[in-house]
């Protein structure tokens, strides 16, 4: 669309009332200098630089990340936590406060009184001496290690992180197909802009050099000083075209400098094309290559897996945990060592359905991605059809335009040697060479049409931009 537009504006320009002439030998101003590239170099420089493309790489890292986070909850999870605590004094006891010669010691009557009566002779032998029950400073270290033994979950939701990743990845091949697009769009634009600019210079060349044949006709008193105004004033208007082409080509290489991913103060001009038409075949029959389907089937597979985990999460969760501790100033009868090993089972039993409805839920997601799949399948396979005509349309539009021009140069030789044999007027030669520039200005148009018609099939069949690789 933009391509004609350009074109559309080009015409117009041709219509556009003329105000001052320019002298005849007056420079003719060109566009700003700027560094050639081929299509290949700009694609490369568009892969290394251009922000989207370095965005879609990062949101691929992100998502492999992701992936690999679910995959390692199936390992063992080691914890280690530790505290210390100082308190504003320590705490202590006084067993036997009336001495060890107050207590009346009773008679053992059997083995295990006499144990017991033992351990209190060992307290009443401390006397009056207070027990310390915890010092002021104490502290504790706790290591934990738990493995999860229902991993159904788990599994489930590494192999939907895993799908996720794999559509980042067809993601970023769908961002650099279409930033292909995009450059190859932007460099056949600045082309047909330097291509107006020349179908410009052409016209001035020819409108000056009819304005001195019919000025040496005025000098001869052939024609009328009236016929040198006509010439002069559709001079004026060339003139003004060209300069528009020349803003033209400015602003098409600016443009294809942001494509490319650089700035516009930066502009960047297009290296001739080696031939006419597309730089390479297309297989008529060529399969459908699209990365947006891998994409898509990955996001349906990550639906399918998220749903499956969901369900997962409705039955309880079992592991396998295992705990020492370390103890420090509680004391002479804390346990400063202790050590288990246990299984522990967490189980929601009512939620009122949350579980469930979720679980339904991802799974009517999961069934709305496959059925959005099928159809965005039918669109990709869809737009190949019309790229196909579209390339086929504007290849026998390319035939006519060429065909146009040849027959609006050969009417301008013959009106301008009817000019000499005074058969014609500097109307009549007027009118051809206007509608010779209006015949170039089409052929242009066809021509670069037919060029982005065969890129365009080309990303719609998911093949490379023919300036890739080369």
């Amino acid at each position: 669309m933009k391509r004609h537009a350009i074109s559309l504006a080009l015409v117009l320009m041709v219509a556009t009332p003329a105000v001052a002439a320019e002298p005849t030998d007056a420079p003719r101003p060109g566009p700003r200098p700027a560094p050639r590239m081929t299509l290949a170099q700009c694609l490369d420089a568009a892969t290394a630089a251009h922000p989207d493309l370095a965005d879609a790489r990062l949101a691929t890292r992100q998502q492999e990340a992701e992936a690999d986070k679910a995959s390692a909850a199936l390992l063992p999870r080691l914890s280690v936590s530790a505290s210390v605590q100082v308190w504003d004094d320590a705490a202590t006891a006084e067993l036997f406060a009336g001495g060890s010669g107050s207590a009346t010691v009773p008679v053992a009557e059997s083995d295990f009184d006499g144990w017991v009566l033992q351990q209190l002779g060992a307290f009443s032998s401390l006397g009056s001496e207070p027990m310390t029950l915890r010092e002021q400073v104490t502290g504790d270290v706790t290591v934990q290690v738990v493995q999860p033994l229902t991993v159904g979950a788990i599994v489930q939701g590494g192999r939907a992180a895993s799908a996720l990743a794999d559509a980042a990845r067809a993601h970023e091949r769908t961002a650099g197909q279409d930033r292909a697009l995009a450059v190859a769009t932007a460099y056949f634009n600045a082309l047909q802009a330097e291509t107006y600019l020349d179908i410009a210079d052409a016209a001035v060349s020819q409108l000056e050099a009819h304005k001195a044949t019919v000025d040496r006709f005025v000098e001869e008193h052939i024609m009328a000083r009236n016929d040198v105004l006509k010439v002069e004033v559709e001079l004026a208007r060339a003139r003004q075209t060209r300069i528009k082409a020349v803003s033209g080509v400015n602003l098409s290489r600016a443009a294809l400098a942001v494509e490319i991913g650089r700035d516009s103060s930066a502009p960047v001009a297009p290296a001739p094309l080696a031939s006419e038409g597309p730089a390479v075949a297309i297989d008529p029959e060529a399969p459908l290559n699209r990365p947006e389907l891998d994409e898509l089937e990955a996001q349906i597979r990550a639906a399918e897996h998220g749903a499956s985990a969901s369900w997962w999460q409705v039955a309880p969760t079992v592991a396998l945990v295992g705990r020492y501790s370390h103890s420090e100033g509680q004391g002479r009868l804390a346990i400063k060592d202790s050590a288990f090993v246990g299984l522990t089972l967490e189980w929601d039993l009512w939620d009122w359905g949350q579980r469930y409805d979720a679980a339904r839920s991802a799974e009517l997601a999961a069934e709305r991605a496959a059925k959005r799949g099928r159809q965005a399948e039918r669109l990709l396979r869809l737009q190949v059809v019309d790229r196909r005509e579209a390339l086929d349309s504007a290849q026998q539009a390319l035939g006519v335009a060429a065909v146009a021009v040849e027959q609006a140069e050969e009417a301008l030789r013959i009106e301008e040697a009817r000019l000499g044999e005074d058969v014609a007027t500097a109307t009549d030669v007027l009118d051809a060479q206007a509608a010779v520039t209006r015949a170039r200005v089409d052929h242009a148009n066809a021509r670069y049409a037919a060029l982005m018609a065969a890129e365009s099939l080309r990303h719609a069949l998911g093949l490379p931009v023919a300036g890739q690789g080369q």
